[in-house]
């Protein structure tokens, strides 16, 4: 579709990488719903003297129908005239999008945004177990990056996938002080009932999860708003981190009363899994815990004696 300047002897760039983002879109039918829109970031890393690109992408029409295909104002191109062909979406499966910087732009280094994807879920996508692998189609054909020579540069391709089914795992409640609503989390490891860890100077919440070192681990958090929040809108706003560092991706939903997270990750033994908000439900202090004690005394204690007369 799109007409690259000319097709020269291809150079290796085995650093750049062209990809699909997020990776993974997962969704179980038992705790959440997919929503009516995907949207996918394809971006570029590490790339060196980009002029001219063209991206082919394909999907299972029975779970996904193509919506929209955009370039971003903040693009790789951005503030610069370019020429673009597409998108063609000609074929159900498939659409194809090529953008070239016009004569005089200034080719692209580094990282960053080359466009943007929207893909409606279908009623089939909906229905558990649903599929479909969101990838780059064509490559060197419907897909490919050149340079300002002209010539092709090599990437490293990041697909994506969508997935909506049945979560199974080990289901664990977590009893928090000061909360009538326990902490759930669900996991293909293990963890053990009552064993969240809260830190109020960080404002953070954590899990230990064991497993077999080298397998992908999924945990599923369902945290009260009354446990552990943010203070905004903006769900990117929560830090979820393995082992103290931070996910890149973690999908994170909402409703009135509860913040659901899943996120995955690779088994190195002992795995702490946390999650930072902007506010979480104060421990209560060891006075207060006196106080308790001394109170439930008290009441037992009157208790006796009544039942003495």
């Amino acid at each position: 579709m799109f007409i690259a300047p000319f097709a020269g002897t291809a150079r290796a760039q085995s650093s750049t990488v062209l990809a699909i983002s997020p990776s993974t879109y997962t969704f179980y039918a038992n705790y959440t719903t997919p929503p009516a829109t995907l949207t996918f970031n394809i971006t570029l890393t590490n790339v060196i003297n980009l002029t001219s690109w063209q991206i082919g992408i394909q999907w299972d029409p029975a779970i996904l129908k193509y919506k929209n295909m955009s370039i971003p104002t903040n693009n790789v191109f951005g503030g610069q005239s370019i020429l673009t062909a597409g998108p063609d979406n000609t074929n159900p499966a498939i659409v194809v999008y090529g953008a070239a910087l016009a004569p005089g732009g200034v080719p692209f280094a580094g990282s960053g945004i080359v466009a943007q994807l929207e893909l409606n879920v279908t009623q089939g996508g909906l229905v558990p177990p649903a599929f479909s692998t969101i990838a780059f189609e064509g490559i060197g054909v419907d897909t490919f990056l050149l340079d300002k020579d002209g010539n092709d540069i090599s990437s490293t391709n990041t697909n994506s996938l969508y997935t909506n089914a049945y979560l199974t795992g080990n289901i664990v409640t977590h009893t928090i002080a000061g909360s009538s609503r326990p902490v759930t989390t669900t996991s293909n490891g293990t963890i053990l009932p009552n064993s969240t860890v809260i830190n109020t100077v960080g404002k953070t919440i954590s899990v230990n999860v064991t497993g077999n070192t080298g397998d992908i681990a999924f945990l599923y958090a369902i945290l009260p708003k009354d446990v552990i929040k943010i203070n905004i809108t903006d769900l990117s706003h929560w830090n979820v981190t393995v082992n103290g560092v931070k996910q890149p991706s973690p999908q994170i939903t909402e409703n009135t009363t509860h913040t659901f997270v899943y996120t995955t990750f690779p088994f190195a033994s002992q795995i702490t899994l946390g999650v930072q908000g902007d506010w979480i439900i104060p421990e209560l202090s060891s006075m207060l815990i006196i106080l308790i004690i001394a109170s439930s005394a008290t009441v037992a204690i009157a208790k006796s004696r009544t039942r003495r007369k």
